[in-house]
């Protein structure tokens, strides 16, 4: 069963790339996200102080301005996290993939079980259910 699953990672290109988006969420993607809620808290405060307040006009508008344009810089650099820990993820797993073939085709049992323990975190087995958590 895991060896099967681990070839369909070379063969199954749909299932590598279902794979690569759950391994897209990582911290500094998670610490933009928190950030980007933060800003639009923000900018929502600071409209309400100019509506209930009357706080002046030019200074609420300059600080909405400047946290638009963080939010801006943020979405523009969770984008290019997004392309580039996609990519980075398929060319690893397939290399990890290839070594975990190498290896299996050798026999040798130490090195197979540490090819395996590279691609796996852990595996969950309920009933007849057995689902991998792959570490990437």
């Amino acid at each position: 069963m895991i060896f099967s699953e681990i070839t369909k990672l070379k063969s199954d290109e749909s299932y590598i790339d279902a794979l690569c988006q759950k391994a897209a969420t990582s911290v500094e993607q998670k610490r933009i996200k928190n950030r980007i809620t933060q800003i639009e808290a923000q900018v929502s405060r600071l409209v309400d102080l100019y509506a209930i307040k009357g706080m002046d006009f030019n200074m609420i508008s300059k600080k909405i301005a400047d946290a638009q344009n963080e939010k801006e810089a943020l979405l523009v650099e969770l984008d290019s996290l997004d392309e580039v820990k996609e990519t980075l993820a398929k060319e690893e797993i397939l290399e990890l993939v290839e070594a975990f073939e190498i290896v299996k085709k050798s026999g040798d049992c130490y090195a197979l079980h540490d090819a395996i323990e590279a691609m796996i975190e852990y595996i969950t087995i309920d009933g007849d259910n057995i689902k991998i958590h792959w570490s990437f």
